[in-house]
């Protein structure tokens, strides 16, 4: 009987060393979360391009961009010919 006692015990001691564990987790967990909103809330208070600085549009929209996808595609379509010209 008393073997079981002590069984008992020990489960309930493995028990709450799980249950101590698991609220410590979850408390860091939610310091986490806590800061990460207050990063988020001043990325959201900007507005405007984080490519050129300008405050009239976003990265999506943004007039450099398109100048550089522009020659990028540019440069791909003259690699393309160089290729189909040498073959």
């Amino acid at each position: 009987m008393e073997n079981y006692i002590q069984a008992d015990e020990e489960e309930m001691t493995m028990i709450t060393q799980t249950f101590k564990k698991f609220f410590k987790k979850a408390k860091e967990n939610l310091k986490r979360k806590n800061l990460n909103k207050s990063r988020n809330s001043n990325r959201e208070q900007f507005t405007g391009c984080f490519k050129c600085g300008k405050h009239d549009h976003i990265v999506k929209n943004c007039p450099l961009k398109e100048e550089q996808e522009q020659e990028q595609f540019c440069k791909q379509d003259c690699k393309l010919l160089c290729k189909q010209v040498c073959k």
